[in-house]
């Protein structure tokens, strides 16, 4: 279990839209938004007993706004990395 701060530092609200993360991973958060200026906790939950070997997780958060002077999505990645110890 582990729990990342995630800052809003732009000039807009920032919209989740979706946060995708593998089957191993549970997401607990209380928001869909991000003021700017604020801080918010996403609690990440590990379960490991279908895994083998020491693996990097992605977590993907996609949001509504889009990259400036682009209609690109915005998308943000978040990682970690965990160990098997047998």
């Amino acid at each position: 279990e582990h729990t990342f701060r995630i800052s809003n530092k732009g000039d807009e609200i920032a919209k989740i839209a979706l946060i995708s993360v593998c089957e191993c991973t549970t997401v607990e958060r209380d928001w869909d938004e991000i003021q700017p200026g604020q801080t918010v906790e996403l609690k990440i939950i590990f379960d490991s007993s279908e895994k083998d070997e020491a693996e990097i997780i992605d977590i993907d958060i996609f949001l509504d706004n889009e990259i400036p002077e682009s209609e690109d999505p915005w998308i943000e990645k978040l990682r970690y990395r965990f160990d098997i110890q047998k």
